[in-house]
């Protein structure tokens, strides 16, 4: 049986960050019931003004808006099977996607790095304001493929890793890649 397993976005700020959406979800749905519940029930149903339907519209947007980025931020994280490394890449717009669908076999792997990137992990540029943190995969064939460590925690990463180190056949120095993974985190210039 093949077990498949998932490295979540685990961070500090990834939690405070999903928090708060879920937050901003919750309240945007209670003011719109509470707003929609006021233009049908209220005396004046044929008269409502437009700054009614116009809260309703940034609440609806904002519900909409949460919900995209709470579903862009839940998709993108790395997996692993019996067989291979891989991520369905994150399902932002194509100007804003930095993660892109990656599959590496493990036997097909000769090298292993985290760096950081102000790039997609198609290679292209991306205009950022900080660099992110890359497991940077060679295969045996020279292609390198990018899996963006963004959002995940050093505990998270070091699992990754070890798991990694279990299934291929190269050595890895595992200090190492965790030190460069808390650089490429905190770092402020990307390659």
């Amino acid at each position: 049986m093949i077990k498949k397993k998932t490295y979540f976005k685990t961070s500090i700020s990834s939690v405070i960050f999903q928090t708060l959406l879920t937050i901003g979800m919750v309240l945007y749905v209670i003011f719109f019931v509470i707003l929609l519940n006021s233009i049908l029930y209220s005396d004046n149903v044929g008269k409502i003004d437009f700054a009614a339907y116009l809260v309703m519209s940034i609440l609806a947007i904002g519900l909409l808006l949460s919900l995209y980025l709470e579903l862009t931020f839940l998709i993108g994280n790395i997996k692993t099977n019996g067989k291979r490394i891989y991520t369905k890449g994150d399902i932002r717009m194509p100007r804003e996607k930095l993660q892109y669908p990656e599959s590496v076999n493990f036997d097909d792997i000769s090298e292993i790095h985290i760096v950081a990137l102000n790039k997609r992990s198609n290679g292209k540029n991306a205009y950022l304001t900080r660099p992110i943190p890359y497991l940077l995969i060679k295969t045996k064939s020279n292609k390198t493929k990018r899996f963006a460590l963004s959002f995940m925690s050093k505990k998270t990463v070091l699992v990754l890793i070890n798991d990694l180190k279990e299934k291929i056949e190269i050595d890895i120095n595992i200090d190492k890649l965790i030190k460069d993974f808390t650089e490429a985190r905190f770092s402020v210039f990307g390659k």
